[in-house]
């Protein structure tokens, strides 16, 4: 079974779903063989696929009984009976055989590599007889076949130039055909046989897919960019010279070297587990989507999907259809201006009957591509990785990756005046984190401080998706148009002085690309998103200004100053939004010693109330200085004047001159150590 996750692999014993059932992922393709054993051994059941143990454990004992229909190839609801045709196998099974003993591990592993045929001694697919039921096929093949693979080709019969067919190749998802042995070379030209004369009338039939630009006589795949190690040219070939770079396959299966400008036909190798995704329709199932090329119709590939779906050439008309095969019924049409193109890419279509609720004559857009969903899908159809969407640089030719490249996507109802809510309804937690650039002043006499700093607030919105995030850089930033169209967060800086508050630079950015959505099978426009509720928005300012601090100057020049940046939300905010008390930093990044002061403690103050926040720091007066411009000359001074105590009294005139002196010059030291303070009504130590 199959489902969005992949495939594997279900039992079902006396009617219920088997508890041993593995839930591993399963590569299965179109077109291979798998081989499949079950094994019960009393209690025991084991399952082989590759013949490998798969899953092992044990069951609920019971009797096998044998006395039902064994259809095969049809799932029955009832004995024989409650049949559905979405529940028919469509494609083919053989070696269905049924023992009436454990089968050994080395037969399994035989019979899955083709060794031998393993006939059930109950039933074999290859001797019991057999009752067929509708467009039923017989073949007898060797059982060897079952395990060889041939190479898938598919013949593009419209003629191209050597690089238009590289890239046609290439936008099916699949790559130019280059036979690696004799019996691939074989099969190649036994597949062209069916337009041996629809591709040329030449002996140069089709394209190969070699080169040897970078070195005469080198051969290199384009599709891997290696050497080849098998060559099939038939002398005189090849000729050798820079024009004949290019490489085509004769109708006598041999090839020739030849001029890539030509126009001839061409063939694609497509890997089994290759197949293209229709999106744009109504589909439930990402299998659904899943197209293969798979035979030819109206003389052209017809794309087959996995369900009832098939894109087929009109050759009467000239135009792309959509079909459902079993009924016959035509869905939609579409007109190429080039008719040798095929409908990848953006194709716009038109609705012949009603398709996902669109009546007959609709346009829709459908596209038609091998992009996966990691990958972003040009208009063209070919794939870049979903990572080079947007960053500036041209990764499709037609530059279709660097449209639209819109970040932020709104909820329908999205309202830019109301803040985002958190879980159930509660209110906004913003995170802050300040980061204290420099201080570029601090002025003692007003009383004031300036600096640089930023401020960042994060929040999420989870109303928000967002697409084209960097991931490598972890850093996208928003334009000023889509800033403009979301909610974000204002507050107030309190204590500036005077409003002398400048803001440098402002810009709101993502940072985090978490719980990354991928496209719906069923969108055109392949772009992951990411939700904003795992990915918070980041708003960052940085500022320049003066802020008020009321220093304490008592122990001047032995003081220490508490000042701070007092941040405000809006009072329009209260019970909406406020400032978280757990997820919130603060960092000084500047030098700490300053030309007077050294910066300490710088921290978060103690949060009292959700809407306000507190950035503190301790000023310290480094003292040296003052104490030497001050303190000392006082000191020498008063030692100065109280030696003139020891001059005698008849020298007066000396004794008095000095300590006038002394005097004069200890309050002129005075006076301008006090025009450095602040005036204040209250006595400082320094008095």
């Amino acid at each position: 079974m199959s489902d969005t996750e992949g495939s594997f692999i279900y039992s079902f014993l006396r009617g219920r779903r088997n508890v041993v059932a593995s839930q591993k992922k399963l590569e299965i393709y179109p077109e291979t063989w798998n081989h499949l054993c079950h094994v019960m051994a009393d209690s025991l059941y084991t399952v082989y696929w590759q013949g490998e143990k798969h899953a092992s454990g044990e069951v609920e004992e019971g009797t096998f009984y044998l006395n039902g229909s064994l259809i095969i190839g049809q799932e029955q609801d009832a004995l024989s009976a409650g049949f559905l045709p979405e529940e028919i196998l469509r494609g083919d099974i053989s070696q269905v055989s049924v023992w009436n003993r454990v089968v050994k591990a080395s037969e399994v592993r035989a019979m899955a590599d083709c060794l031998t045929n393993g006939r059930g001694n109950l039933f074999s697919l290859d001797t019991s007889p057999l009752e067929l039921f509708g467009p039923v096929v017989e073949v007898m093949m060797d059982v060897g076949d079952l395990c060889r693979s041939q190479p898938y080709y598919v013949v593009m019969p419209e003629h191209r130039t050597a690089a238009e067919t590289f890239k046609q190749c290439r936008s099916l998802g699949a790559k130019t055909a280059v036979p690696t042995t004799t019996l691939e070379n074989a099969h190649l030209l036994d597949t062209l046989s069916l337009f041996s004369d629809t591709c040329s009338n030449s002996v140069w039939k089709m394209w190969l897919g070699i080169v040897d630009e970078e070195e005469e006589g080198v051969w290199v795949d384009v599709s891997t960019n290696t050497e080849i190690t098998f060559t099939n040219f038939k002398p005189p070939y090849p000729f050798g010279g820079t024009a004949l770079n290019c490489a085509s396959l004769f109708e006598d299966g041999f090839w020739g070297d030849e001029i890539c400008s030509n126009y001839k036909c061409a063939a694609c190798h497509h890997r089994r587990s290759d197949y293209l995704y229709l999106r744009g329709l109504c589909f439930q199932s990402e299998h659904e989507t899943r197209f293969r090329v798979e035979g030819y119709l109206g003389g052209r590939p017809l794309f087959r999907g996995f369900y009832d779906r098939a894109i087929m050439w009109d050759e009467v008309k000239h135009r792309w259809l959509l079909i459902i095969p079993s009924v016959n019924s035509t869905l939609a049409w579409v007109d190429i201006p080039d008719t040798r193109s095929y409908p990848l890419g953006h194709q716009h279509w038109v609705t012949e009957e009603t398709v996902c609720g669109k009546g007959h004559g609709a346009n829709i857009t459908l596209s038609l591509s091998p992009c996966a969903s990691h990958q972003f899908m040009c208009a063209s159809g070919d794939c870049v990785d979903s990572q080079l969407r947007c960053d500036l640089r041209y990764d499709c030719d037609d530059g279709d990756d660097e449209d639209d490249c819109e970040i932020i996507v709104l909820n329908r109802g999205y309202r830019r005046h109301l803040p985002p809510v958190e879980a159930e309804g509660s209110l906004l937690k913003l995170s802050p984190s300040v980061t204290l650039s420099r201080f570029t002043d601090i002025n003692d006499i007003k009383m004031t401080f300036a600096i640089e700093f930023h401020i960042a607030l994060s929040w999420k919105d989870g109303r928000l998706n967002f697409r084209h995030l960097i991931t490598k850089k972890k850093n996208t930033v928003l334009g000023e148009e889509e800033v403009a169209r979301i909610w974000t967060p204002q507050y107030q800086l309190v204590n500036v002085e005077g409003g002398q508050v400048q803001v440098l630079a402002q810009a709101v950015a993502l940072t985090t690309t978490n719980n990354v959505t991928f496209p719906h099978h069923n969108d055109v426009i392949m772009d992951v998103s990411y939700p904003g509720s795992h990915n918070p928005l980041t708003q960052t300012r940085q500022y320049t200004g003066k802020f008020i601090c009321a220093f304490e100057l008592y122990a001047y020049p032995f003081d220490v100053q508490l000042c701070s940046i007092n941040i405000r939300l809006p009072q329009a905010y209260e019970d909406y939004v406020q400032f978280s008390d757990t997820q919130r930093s603060v960092l000084y990044a500047g030098p700490k010693e300053l030309s007077s002061y050294i910066i300490y403690n710088v921290r978060l103050g103690e949060v009292k109330d959700g809407g306000w926040l507190t950035v503190e720091f301790e000023l310290h007066r480094r003292q040296g200085v003052i104490v030497l411009a001050t303190f000392l000359p006082s000191v020498l001074l008063l030692l100065v004047s109280w030696a003139t105590l020891f001059i005698k009294l008849e020298a007066l005139n000396v004794r008095a001159i000095m300590s006038l002196t002394t005097l004069l010059v200890l309050y002129t030291l005075f006076s301008n150590t006090s025009r450095t303070l602040p005036a204040t009504a209250t006595i400082k130590l320094i008095d």
